[in-house]
């Protein structure tokens, strides 16, 4: 069977078909059957593979190899059978959705800002694109406005098979040199590329799309997006978060950055204020120390700044030679140990190995964490840094 004429290139829409099993072979994922012709798209050019049935065993995986079509099930199928396929329409229809969207959404972005398509992966979440120049928020912000007033105007999408001369003369995107026939796939006069994929007759079944991610590489940008239904979920869960959200702060919906903006400073106030109470409580505590030449081992409240602080202070103040502090993790403690008398850093790598820890530093601080007990912790560093 020729590559581009099989049942998914005839007509995308169609759900179950007929065909033969010409071949079965075991295959690690279990048998590989090759049918007279098939509606399983197999994956390729960042489109995943289709799903469903054939006689109501559940196909695994679809490839092409050596130019056929490999539908990959658990169960041998003899040869010369005759066979009923099903594919999930859900999940082509998705596909289609997502690989249409992708071409219009391409399509702006190339007559914007003249970039190519450098990536395309279809993932179970969301559409990754990479792009060979940079783009901002805002550029995302008018790219995504308009592909949807492509996808609105309801936009046909043709398939061509043009010969050597028109393709010569055809402004498409992604010219590689590709042996045999090339599929041209074009969006009105939003985009015209060389497409192997599956698509959508008219663009307004694409229905809505969402951005959702953007990094800038110092190759190009990376995308993130969702088209069709992918993108509609997306918005009802923000909106059903934003509704938990909204209730919570006593807000209206459109006011709930305000809200969150509002309890974000005042948390950071009331932090800022008990931070320097827990500094006084610290000095009050280090006062009261007597001037010593030993180790000094205390469980610290707060953060690590103040774990860190306590340790300087000790020091500094000739309140112990090594001073010690840890602080509670959820999974054992952070740990600082300070010395101006004495270098540290020999000592990291046995305490580590003796505490399940991790970390390291300097001769004059060591820090890190141990996952381990408090009173385990206590001895163990008692025995091996005195």
């Amino acid at each position: 069977m020729e590559e581009m004429s099989e049942l998914f290139y005839q007509d995308a829409y169609l759900r179950e078909f007929e065909a033969e099993v010409i071949d079965c072979f075991p295959d690690k994922k279990g048998y590989g059957v090759i049918l007279s012709d098939t509606l399983f798209y197999p994956e390729g050019g960042g489109q995943p593979a289709d799903k469903g049935t054939l006689n109501g065993l559940a196909v695994i995986d679809v490839k092409r190899k050596n130019g056929a079509v490999v539908h990959y099930l658990k169960d041998e199928m003899a040869i010369g059978t005759k066979v009923i396929g099903s594919i999930d329409w859900n999940v082509r229809f998705d596909h289609m959705v997502q690989h249409s969207g992708e071409h219009l959404f391409t399509g702006v972005i190339h007559q914007m800002f003249g970039y190519d398509n450098t990536g395309f992966h279809m993932g179970d979440e969301c559409v990754v694109l990479d792009y060979s120049g940079p783009l901002s928020k805002e550029d995302l912000a008018i790219v995504e406005q308009k592909t949807f007033e492509a996808i609105v105007a309801n936009i046909p999408f043709e398939i061509l098979y043009p010969s050597k001369d028109e393709l010569a003369k055809m402004p498409y995107r992604f010219k590689k040199e590709i042996e045999g026939k090339l599929r041209i796939v074009k969006a009105g006069d939003v985009d015209i590329c060389a497409c192997c994929g599956t698509h959508v007759h008219l663009s307004g079944e694409i229905g809505y799309l969402k951005v959702i991610g953007l990094s800038n590489k110092k190759d190009g940008a990376r995308v993130s997006v969702l088209f069709g239904q992918r993108a509609i979920d997306y918005m009802k869960e923000i909106y059903r978060q934003n509704q938990e959200i909204s209730t919570l702060l006593s807000s209206t919906a459109l006011k709930t950055s305000e809200g969150v903006k509002k309890l974000y400073d005042d948390y950071h106030e009331k932090r800022a204020e008990l931070s320097l109470l827990q500094r006084r409580m610290l000095d009050e505590m280090i006062e009261a120390y007597p001037l010593s030449n030993d180790v000094i081992i205390r469980e610290i409240n707060g953060d690590n700044n103040l774990l860190r602080y306590f340790c300087e202070q000790m020091v500094l103040l000739n309140k112990a030679e090594i001073a010690v502090g840890l602080l509670a993790n959820g999974k054992g403690y952070n740990y600082a140990i300070i010395s101006h008398q004495r270098k540290l850093k020999p000592y990291a790598k046995p305490l580590n190995q003796a505490l399940n820890g991790r970390g390291g530093g300097s001769d004059e601080i060591i820090q890190g964490s141990f996952e381990c007990d408090l009173k385990t912790i206590t001895q163990t560093i008692v025995n091996i840094l005195k």
